[in-house]
């Protein structure tokens, strides 16, 4: 997944809290009831899920007055608990998060480092040993930015961009051999913003954004992908002249490409964004439209299990000039289909409803979102 948030400090443990919200169930619904992960009086922002054996794990920035801290909330253990992964002074934000088929947690973060002048600097955070371990992975004085992370087999892969003059670089590591590599994949990739990564039997692949034309503007973005398998070779997966963006990548069990991305039709012009699909599912890459109004369509997510994908996104309803809220929706399809089923509507209030994370497990979707009200809180639903 995306992008999020983060601080500095040497950390030596989780703090374990409970949570005694016991979520409902909406009759005949098809999903359960909004149960809010989170509620509190600060900010919680920047979700990302993942589902581990039909059990969620959601892992969010919190915003303690001036400080920024990671924190991930789970159900595996039957009630929902709090785990603080962070604990300083400086800033920690924008995580994502993997769940190994051991049930191992792996989260990638951005840290506010002291010794690099207050930069952000890529940051991991695993319990695979049994005990929770932090390594920051980047020791630069740029700004790194929007890691995502997958894992196989224990291990990591992480993608994440470096904003250096003259446009941004694509960087990959990895502690796949026992000691972590990394490796420029790109430069001049202009805002890339990190992309999103998968992993198919230990091989990662990357979708990214590219700006082609006009580089200072929002127009003419496309959508590139590339795999390690190809010596990270990408190819241009949208040839047209609108702004192509967000993408958001899912691999199935072939290793085929699954990406969701937001497409800003005639947006130079004023027009609105819509969501988009595109895969090589069938050996070409083909593309279908998701939405198609006069709404802001944002931020898609996309997840694939058995023959099913399932992309989930934000969408704005205008009540005047510069006013209006956004609203959480979803959309599933079966691979051989050829029509994405009817649209659900999974939010409905006069709060922004934004940033929704959407995983899969045996053809159920699992989402999360954050919900201004007026704090941010973290919301979470699942498909029955």
């Amino acid at each position: 997944m995306g992008l999020r948030i983060k601080l500095v400090g040497v950390l030596v443990g989780a703090t374990i809290l409970m949570v005694l919200f016991v979520p409902f169930v909406f009759a005949g619904s098809g999903w359960s009831a909004p149960f809010k992960v989170t509620n509190n009086s600060v900010e919680d922002t920047s979700p990302s899920l993942a589902v581990h054996k039909g059990k969620a794990y959601i892992v969010f920035t919190r915003h303690e007055g001036r400080r920024r801290e990671i924190i991930l909330r789970t159900n595996a253990f039957g009630n929902w608990r709090g785990i603080r992964l962070t604990r300083n002074s400086t800033g920690d934000w924008d995580p994502d998060i993997a769940v190994d088929k051991r049930g191992k947690i792996h989260v990638a973060y951005l840290y506010g480092d002291p010794r690099s002048g207050g930069d952000a600097e890529v940051t991991y955070k695993t319990n695979v040993s049994g005990t929770w371990k932090k390594k920051v992975l980047t020791r630069s004085r740029r700004w790194e930015q929007s890691p995502s992370i997958a894992t196989y087999k224990g291990k990591a892969h992480i993608v994440y961009g470096i904003d250096v003059d003259g446009g941004d670089e694509l960087w990959y590591t990895t502690n796949k051999s026992g000691s972590w590599r990394k490796a420029k994949i790109l430069t001049n990739a202009y805002a890339s913003e990190g992309g999103s990564i998968a992993q198919h039997n230990g091989v990662p692949s990357l979708a990214y954004t590219d700006q082609m034309n006009n580089r200072n503007k929002d127009v003419d973005d496309e959508i590139y992908f590339g795999s390690k398998r190809a010596g990270w070779k990408f190819r241009r997966i949208t040839v047209n002249s609108t702004a192509d963006g967000q993408p958001d990548l899912a691999l199935d069990s072939n290793g085929k490409a699954h990406i969701a991305y937001r497409r800003g039709d005639n947006w130079a012009k004023g027009g609105d964004h819509d969501i988009m699909y595109i895969t090589n599912k069938t050996g070409r890459w083909r593309r279908q439209r998701v939405t198609n109004d006069s709404r802001g369509d944002n931020n898609p997510s996309i997840a694939v299990s058995g023959n099913r994908v399932f992309i989930a996104w934000e969408k704005w309803f205008s009540t005047g000039l510069w006013e209006g809220n956004y609203e959480i929706y979803i959309k599933q399809k079966s691979f051989g289909a050829s029509k994405w089923e009817r649209q659900k509507r999974l939010t409905r209030n006069t709060f922004n409803d934004i940033l929704p994370s959407v995983a899969a497990y045996r053809g159920k979707a699992h989402l999360t979102f954050m919900k201004e009200n007026p704090d941010g809180e973290i919301v979470y639903r699942k498909q029955l």
